[in-house]
């Protein structure tokens, strides 16, 4: 047996036992305390019990975040099946940085409903917002076009912000290994009709070692604000504006192989404001608007992009088991600098849409939910995409569904109108091409999914999907010019599953575990799972013990066969993460806390350099080695 499998198997048994144990000592307290069917309203953009949501969704709440002491949303992600983080490091990456849903990073993130992306460009989502902000985050797995249009082909992230109820000032501050700082000022007050948030966050992150002991060398000066005002005008109007800013500092240089100190800036933001008014006893009507400011320089190479969005959605209880939802949409963005291809800056991407969505409870076992999105791209054209689901609930513990989702992908400015080169002893070589005829990347995805309640804290289930493509974009390369052209060349097919199993024990235990299985067809220009680069198997487990005035929390999650397009792509094909955090309250308003990440110190790379010809081998950018946070909150 393999290390990799003894430390797999030790983690197993650690959390068979605590299954077992839990169930010996706590059996009395099963009807207890852990909610298992929070509401959630991704899925469906309109609330709904999480038992009921006929999708694959699901839910990090704020408690989660409180007991792992998850340090950014990345590392919240990583807990979720089905999701592949795949990052380069942890300074200066922040634009490169890539999710998969469902083996493709073409999916939509959102802050509160809305965007948080700037056209084609990689979210930073690891320092895009306060943890402490975050009130819950509900993902979505399968095409999602419907609902949210273009981009929402493996998914939806929806990251929701908290609304205040009371006055309460919380300070934190925690240090680590590898130069870890991190100082946090949360204030959130109600008074009467009116509440507000405001959070203060710096990070500074200094050189890491991997799992070898070999440097990382890399630096991290960030600062993150957030401030919330909220109001409610009656019982059927309330508002809210929201404020979000970071600013950091970075440089890194690159790969393990890598000898160029690469410096960067950036400084984004973001304003959002949400109307919400319930127009009679059965329609609901909610308006949204924001605007996003992009600003980013990388080795004197500025990033500088804007983006405007407008969403309207009118749902109506039309009858007591039919019910309307029904909106419209406007999106933009436009790059004021894209480096040095002044082809790209200038262009201004418009999307408009239009959609309707319908769900009819035929019988207390019988849903149907049927929908169509109009979609017009300045550049792409129009497109109408549909979507179907089917539910039986035969039961009170089982329900299952079948669903067909489309999706749209627009292509992007950087597709679109990239032309750049250079000269070389009098003659021009051209390095990009644009191509203002690409045709946007179309497709649906089949999904079967069940799920079963064997008591109120004990439930399992299991998805199947299958995802076709057309007109899938890629950039090609053309053997004689080495320019590189984005075209439409090929067709793409994924298939996989994944099966999740929660239980939660009475006041003290709970745990849960996952396993994820992706398989994306070879292609024309790809092998299977994009060259190996797209794990073939995922297992997640977790567990977390409450005790009086304390609670441990691990998590684990074993990647299997991301083997890259060679054999020297990754130090490791397979490899184990094994997380713990612990939180102690000293006092109702004192909480010391603690997170060891990596606990096995294992070597392990989520990146390569090593994906072509050209590359060289070994040439990966290696994850930090075992490190720790220890840190206090005080709150009052």
């Amino acid at each position: 047996m393999t290390k990799e499998l003894k430390k797999v198997s030790c983690v197993v048994a650690a959390s068979a036992c605590i299954f077992a144990y839990a169930n010996n000592v706590y059996a009395e307290e099963v009807h207890g305390t852990y909610e298992l069917d929070p509401i959630v309203i991704t899925a469906t953009r309109t609330p709904v019990s999480l038992n009921k949501v006929n999708a694959n969704v699901n839910l990090i709440t704020k408690e989660d975040i409180e007991r792992y002491h998850f340090h950014d949303i990345s590392q919240a992600l990583k807990t979720v099946p089905g999701i592949d983080m795949v990052n380069f490091g942890d300074a200066g990456f922040e634009s490169a940085n890539a999710i998969r849903i469902n083996g493709t990073d073409q999916i939509l993130i959102l802050v509160d409903g809305i965007r948080a992306n700037v056209g084609h460009l990689s979210v930073p989502i690891n320092q895009m917002i306060d943890m402490d902000a975050i009130e819950k985050i509900e993902v979505v797995k399968g095409s999602s076009s419907v609902l949210y249009g273009s981009g929402a082909k493996g998914g939806v992230i929806n990251i929701i912000t908290k609304k205040p109820d009371s006055v309460k000032t919380k300070l934190s501050t925690s240090f680590g290994n590898f130069s870890r700082e991190n100082y946090r000022l949360t204030h959130q007050g109600a008074i009467q009709n009116t509440y507000w948030m405001l959070n203060l966050q710096k990070d500074i992150l200094g050189d890491a070692k991997d799992g070898h002991g070999d440097r990382i060398k890399q630096h991290l000066n960030a600062k993150t604000g957030t401030i919330k005002i909220g109001h409610k005008f009656s019982d059927k109007a309330d508002a809210f504006i929201a404020y979000d800013r970071y600013k950091s500092d970075t440089y890194n240089f690159g790969s393990r192989f890598g000898t160029n100190k690469n410096t960067g800036k950036r400084d984004s933001s973001k304003l959002m404001v949400n109307y919400k008014q319930k127009l009679s006893k059965i329609t609901e009507n909610e308006f949204i608007a924001s605007r996003n400011d992009y600003d980013y320089t990388y080795q004197g190479n500025r990033f500088h992009g804007k983006s405007f969005e407008i969403k309207d959605q009118v749902t109506s209880q039309v009858l007591p088991n039919d019910r309307l939802s029904a909106g419209v949409e406007f999106y933009s963005h436009k790059f004021d600098n894209y480096s040095s291809l002044d082809s790209v800056a200038g262009h201004n991407l418009k999307e408009t849409s239009v959609y309707l969505e319908n769900e009819w409870d035929i019988s207390r076992k019988f849903n149907l939910t049927a929908g169509a999105r109009y979609t017009h791209h300045s550049q792409a054209g129009s497109r109408i995409s549909p979507s179907a689901n089917f539910s039986f609930q035969p039961n009170d513990s089982t329900r299952m569904y079948v669903a067909y989702n489309s999706h749209f992908i627009a292509p992007s400015a950087l597709t679109l109108f990239a032309d750049y080169g250079m000269e070389f002893m009098g003659m021009y070589f051209p390095l990009f091409l644009p191509n203002p005829d690409l045709k946007p990347e179309k497709g649906h995805t089949v999904e079967f999914g069940i799920t079963h309640d064997f008591d109120k804290n004990n439930r399992i289930s299991a998805h199947v999907y299958n995802r076709r493509s057309k007109d899938v974009i890629e950039m090609v390369t053309d053997p004689m010019t080495f320019a590189d052209q984005a075209k439409n060349i090929d067709k793409e097919e994924a298939t996989g599953f994944d099966i999740q199993y929660t239980k939660k024990f009475g006041k003290r235990w709970g745990a849960f575990a996952g396993y994820t299985y992706t398989k994306v067809d070879s292609s024309a220009y790809h092998g299977k799972n994009r060259d190996g680069m797209i794990p073939k198997g995922t297992l997640n487990i977790g567990a977390t013990y409450l005790g009086k005035n304390y609670d441990i929390s691990l998590d684990a999650r074993y990647v299997i066969d991301r083997d890259g397009p060679y054999r020297e792509s990754f130090p490791k094909n397979n490899y184990l993460v094994c997380n713990l955090s612990a939180n102690y309250n000293l006092n109702k308003s004192i909480k010391a806390f603690v997170r060891i990440n990596n606990i096995f110190d294992n070597y392990y790379a989520e990146q390569s350099n090593y994906t072509g010809p050209y590359g060289t081998p070994y040439d990966y950018y290696t994850a930090p080695g075992r490190n720790f946070v220890l840190g206090m909150e005080y709150s009052f």
